[in-house]
């Protein structure tokens, strides 16, 4: 199968050019107007689909609910909004929530469901600051724990594949080297950590942060916090909100300028 538009995401701009496609596969692209094409979509924009790693839920449906129809939903109607794989995010609550809710992704991956895919779960808490833990319920905030972790990823049937940590409450960093051995991403998030501490948990395995300025300690010519570190370190990944709200627009154009994006 040949598709073709006049606006195709190559090289970091839009092109005139055809995507031939066998087997869900992009086989090989054309320069626009070379070959038949089955499909032409003319000024539509055709780029990869996006990747979301930290989101809650959408459509009436949120991971804490544990509703297998809830997340099938919320997978067959996402893709209209250019997302095609997701970690489903839990919030911070009680343990027998929290187990419940991995459960039911583990339980959905494995008994098959129909659009985005599903990569793993992205496990937020409840390892985190009670400082900064914005929305997080504090009754629910816990010590980390790799013994507790263990049964959450039990639960989860191993689907546990990103976990958000407050990293100056992780003793000896010992649950982020677990993560870390274990094919767990570590991200770094709604924490008061140092700058200095935050860069031991990346020395100990961490390769993220969880929204950017964002329920972290901010940035300050004498004390860089977790911001400074995330500016300072340019080969950890870095998610943001970029609404416009939560961070200025010239935070943002900062942030990506330090990450040379």
């Amino acid at each position: 199968m040949i598709i073709q538009s006049k606006r195709v995401w190559i090289g970091g701009q839009f092109l005139p050019a055809q995507i031939e496609i066998s087997e869900g596969k992009i086989e090989r692209i054309y320069t626009w107007g070379t070959q038949p094409v089955d499909v032409d979509y003319e000024n539509l924009a055709i780029l990869p689909g996006f990747i979301d790693v930290h989101t809650h839920g959408s459509y009436g449906f949120d991971t804490n609910d544990a509703e297998p129809s809830g997340l099938r939903d919320w997978m067959e109607r996402i893709p209209e909004e250019g997302v095609t794989a997701i970690l489903p995010t839990t919030v911070t609550q009680m343990p027998d929530v929290l187990t419940k809710a991995v459960a039911n992704v583990a339980n959905v991956i494995e008994e098959g469901y129909e659009g985005a895919e599903i990569l793993g779960i992205h496990f937020e808490g409840p390892y985190l600051d009670m400082e900064y833990k914005g929305a997080q319920p504090p009754e629910a905030i816990a010590k980390p724990s790799v013994e507790q972790f263990k049964m959450y990823q039990e639960a989860a049937r191993g689907w546990i594949k990103y976990i958000t940590i407050s990293p100056e409450h992780d003793e000896d960093f010992e649950l982020i080297r677990y993560c870390a051995a274990n094919g767990v991403v570590v991200s770094m998030g709604h924490s008061s950590a140092t700058y200095e501490e935050a860069l031991m948990a990346v020395a100990n395995g961490a390769t993220s942060m969880t929204h950017v300025y964002n329920g972290m300690t901010p940035l300050h010519h004498r004390n860089p916090g977790l911001v400074g570190a995330a500016f300072r370190i340019r080969d950890i990944y870095g998610e943001i909100i970029g609404d416009g709200h939560h961070s200025h627009v010239g935070a943002l154009n900062i942030f990506f300028q330090t990450k040379g994006r």
